[in-house]
């Protein structure tokens, strides 16, 4: 407990010090813990709702088979007793977590569920896994061992075509790319300050 404690504090404090010595001290607090607090604090939980109800559909949609094989993967995870324990530990706490990272601030910007994806990931893996060992169970031969792996794929490739037109055809908005080469070296944006 003491390494990890440590691992927490070490950094925290070295930044701190750097921080301090640079002068930046009432911007770096600023941004780390005022605005923060501000930021989780604007919008109201019925709002929050709206938002999550409006934005989880566009970010499950384009890949939804791969969140149905994570689905399933979590519900292996307690079903299947070829699991290691601390899988069945680790992979939820893993979900709960990775879920918890997009909920400060109610806004639930569809870039945020980013850090959801290794876990999603994991559990789709999973869930093709479950699906290979129930096939193997059942005395299923043949084609059959391959529906996991062709599951798998399908499910990427319905995500890649869901999205195609995003990947390889739209043209990126001028003011997400080339910012800065256009000479606003000074102020990126129109009214930033930084």
């Amino acid at each position: 407990m003491v390494i990890f404690t440590l691992g927490l504090a070490v950094p925290f404090v070295v930044i701190s010090i750097l921080v301090w010595h640079a002068g930046v001290w009432d911007k770096f607090w600023f941004w780390t813990f005022r605005y923060a607090r501000e930021y989780v604090s604007l919008v109201p939980l019925d709002t929050g709702w709206e938002k999550f109800k409006n934005e989880f559909p566009r970010v499950v949609g384009p890949s939804l088979w791969i969140w149905a094989l994570a689905g399933a993967g979590l519900l292996a995870l307690f079903a299947d007793k070829h699991v290691p324990f601390s899988t069945r530990v680790a992979l939820p706490l893993f979900a709960i977590f990775s879920v918890l990272t997009v909920m400060p601030g109610l806004y639930f910007r569809p870039h945020y569920f980013v850090t959801t994806l290794p876990v999603v990931a994991l559990l789709a893996g999973n869930g093709c896994a479950a699906i290979g060992r129930y096939i193997t169970a059942s005395g299923l031969k043949g084609r059959w061992t391959t529906a996991p792996v062709v599951l798998g794929i399908c499910a990427l490739l319905w995500a890649l075509i869901q999205q195609w037109s995003f990947f390889f055809a739209e043209t990126p908005h001028p003011l997400r790319v080339g910012t800065l080469s256009r000479g606003n070296r000074d102020r990126p944006l129109p009214g930033s300050s930084f």
